[in-house]
């Protein structure tokens, strides 16, 4: 993936240690706190190449973990938008260990919780909470995560490190235009990933996920057209490498449910292109009360003028 850098974000991070020496008695050190060092790290985020088209480059939150061994997470810290400084300088101070550090930005929770890192730092990942069985939120802001081996000496007053941050979401936007008889428009996407372990560079599979984008519903142009603009994880085939291959058989699909006369319609778009991470994918979609097409995609569509939950997957209506 071509990525260009468009932003630095510079972060000092200095752990601190107790400051209680009074027991370390001439040289028994048996009691006495670990010992502490200076640590600068440098925070970089690499922002998409899509930026321009429209790919946010807003951070709204910093979720920083630290584990000395890889089944324990010893420090934990997380700063919300309000919290970060313009220059995103953070000053505290950590004992002298070895570390394996994961930071993750804009993956705060609607109500600006974050899921807390596990003690295993093999199942730490950017995920998003199941609302219903197999079906999770699409996201406002992408996510972005990192990883760095910091391995310190000690004897000398501080160590520099540097992390890279990358997303790991891809954005949707759909323009659906529709008659105006067509109301209350839902969108849901599926063949998705369901995340990214960050540790180990693995995406999470889960061939049952469905991705909810209806609350991103902007309707435009009297009522015959609705927008959906989204982040979400990306849509694509990959070997067991994490390298991204478009296989033969690959596909994902956009449901669009919409009420008429009582009734709700479905609208199925079995799209044969992926969607890679980090990238913008557009789409427009046309609607009518016997069948649909999609615009510049290769897509099928299948159509259901009297659906019922169930036939595919419940949603709520």
């Amino acid at each position: 993936m071509n990525m260009e850098y468009n932003k630095i974000i510079y972060g000092s991070l200095l752990f601190c240690a107790v400051n209680c020496f009074t027991s370390c008695i001439d040289e028994d050190l048996s009691d006495c706190p670990p010992l502490a060092k200076d640590v600068d790290i440098l925070y970089r985020i690499e922002f998409s190449q899509d930026v321009e088209l429209g790919f946010s480059r807003d951070i709204k939150s910093l979720h920083l973990g630290f584990w000395n061994t890889p089944s324990s997470l010893t420090n934990e810290m997380i700063f919300s938008e309000d919290q970060l400084p313009e220059d995103m300088l953070f000053r505290v101070t950590l004992p002298v260990d070895n570390y394996s550090h994961i930071a993750k930005a804009n993956c705060e929770l609607k109500d600006g919780s974050h899921i807390p890192f596990t003690h295993n730092l093999d199942e730490a990942a950017v995920s998003v909470p199941f609302v219903l069985p197999d079906t999770i939120e699409a996201m406002t802001y992408p996510a972005y995560s990192g990883t760095l081996q910091m391995n310190m000496n000690s004897g000398t007053e501080s160590e520099h490190f540097e992390i890279l941050l990358s997303t790991v979401s891809s954005k949707y936007e759909f323009e659906v235009n529709h008659p105006e008889a067509l109301k209350n428009l839902r969108c849901f996407i599926c063949g998705t990933k369901q995340g990214y372990s960050i540790w180990n560079k693995l995406w999470i599979d889960n061939s049952k996920l469905v991705t909810d984008a209806s609350v991103f519903a902007e309707n435009d142009n009297a009522g015959i057209q609705t927008n959906f603009m989204f982040y979400g994880f990306p849509a694509m085939a990959e070997t067991e490498a994490s390298k991204a291959v478009l296989a033969d058989d690959f596909k994902w699909k956009v449901y669009f449910y919409s009420d008429l006369n009582g009734k709700t319609l479905q609208h199925i778009f079995t799209v044969k292109q992926e969607v890679s991470v980090g990238r913008v994918f557009n789409a427009v979609f046309n609607l009518t009360e016997t069948g649909g097409e999609a615009v510049d995609i290769d897509a099928g569509v299948e159509f259901d003028p009297d659906w019922k939950p169930g036939n595919d997957f419940d949603i709520e209506m």
